[in-house]
């Protein structure tokens, strides 16, 4: 089963997504992180199949964070999950390297079924 961390300021959307994990149980959460210094932590000591990474945070954003995440675990997918329009944000975010992106209006079962599909194509 693959892992996930999700790395999102948020704590709203931390137990939304959660609380998801735990009923889809496709995936397993290993870890949380609330800016994307904490993330690049956190996923460089659990090195999971997943992330799921907000674009905007505090400290470092998530287009900041994702080139060192990829450097610390090139194995792993990552799904940027934001709230900014997507023709403006998108391309951001595939540009920084994120294997997908959702806005955070988009239905759980269509972001969790898109992770899934990515990260079983790599493992």
């Amino acid at each position: 089963m693959p892992t996930v961390v999700v790395i999102d300021d948020d704590p709203m959307i931390r137990a939304l997504l959660r609380s998801f994990i735990a009923q889809d149980r496709r995936v397993t959460l290993v870890a949380e992180a609330t800016n994307g210094v904490e993330g690049i932590e956190v996923v460089t000591s659990t090195q999971p199949d997943a992330i799921i990474l907000d674009m905007e945070m505090p400290e470092m954003d998530g287009v900041e964070a994702l080139p060192q995440l990829r450097a610390s675990s090139p194995r792993t997918t990552v799904v940027m999950f934001s709230s900014g329009p997507r023709p403006a944000t998108e391309p951001k975010a595939r540009a920084a390297g994120a294997h997908g992106y959702f806005e955070k209006s988009t239905p759980l079962e269509e972001l969790f079924d898109h992770l899934v599909d990515l990260t079983n194509q790599t493992m």
